[in-house]
């Protein structure tokens, strides 16, 4: 097809047989090539008219049972590694090359080839694919519902490019937890619960009484009657606290022994 584009630059059989060897560089064919070039380049060789040389090229490259050969890949293939889609085409080349058009053998290879598990789905189904075609469509449906179903899955689970954005928050880390809202007009008693009206907590505040007690001289949470029998009495901020422990360093050198001290010599 490039060539028929470019006819007027590949106008001789000789550029044209040049630029198709241009693209054998690996393996078999590139040995191929080197091999072709060494017979036609020698003293009096030629390279031939295009058409000769494109017979050879299908002859050496060609299996020689063809169809054969597409029937083993058929028999033989696994669509391991691959997305429906992507076997499905291959399947499609070698059943051409095969020439088999039944759909009943057709649909025998296509089904081992399938995973087992997508296998089971589709013969449970409650109108299972009678034809080709159906089994193509059907399992193209299936595995991309699946692939879907799998990326959305890795999505909500943070498994994509999130986590080189770092939004995503460490797992041994707690997620934060808003604190509980208390209503400050709301005073909870053992046996009931009331709200002050609005003049009653301005007098409180401005006269410094306790909301439970409604006496000077302390607050809501230091009030004697708020606290249960057996509670833990309120610490006093006023009184001192002990002084602060010794350095590492002073702790080592208390518990050190000293050497003894030298004794006086008698004269």
């Amino acid at each position: 097809m490039y060539q028929m584009m470019n006819n007027r630059i590949y106008d001789t059989d000789r550029k044209k047989i040049i630029f198709a060897l241009s693209f054998m560089k690996d393996g078999v064919a590139e040995m191929w090539k080197q091999s072709w070039w060494k017979q036609h380049t020698a003293e009096n060789a030629t390279f031939g008219i295009w058409e000769e040389f494109k017979d050879t090229l299908k002859k050496s490259f060609t299996p020689a049972d063809k169809e054969g050969d597409a029937i083993t890949k058929m028999q033989t293939a696994l669509m391991t590694g691959k997305t429906a889609n992507e076997f499905i085409k291959e399947f499609k080349n070698w059943r051409l090359q095969s020439g088999v058009n039944e759909d009943r053998p057709l649909i025998e290879w296509f089904l081992t080839a399938l995973p087992t598990s997508l296998q089971d789905k589709i013969l449970q189904k409650e109108n299972p694919p009678t034809t080709l075609e159906g089994w193509y469509t059907t399992t193209s449906n299936l595995d991309n519902q699946w692939r879907k179903f799998k990326a959305i899955s890795a999505r909500l689970r943070g498994d994509t490019d999130t986590k080189k954005k770092g939004l995503r928050l460490p797992r041994n880390e707690s997620q934060y937890t808003p604190p509980a809202y208390h209503d400050p007009n709301a005073i909870k008693d053992i046996q009931t619960t009331y709200r002050m009206s609005l003049e009653e907590r301005d007098r409180h505040m401005k006269q410094g009484l306790c909301f439970r007690c409604h006496q000077a001289g302390h607050v809501f949470q230091e009030c004697a009657e708020t606290r249960p029998t057996g509670s833990r009495p309120i610490r006093n901020t006023n009184t001192p606290q002990s002084p602060p422990p010794l350095p590492f360093q002073t702790i080592l050198l208390l518990l050190i022994p000293k050497p003894p001290m030298p004794m006086p010599e008698s004269r």
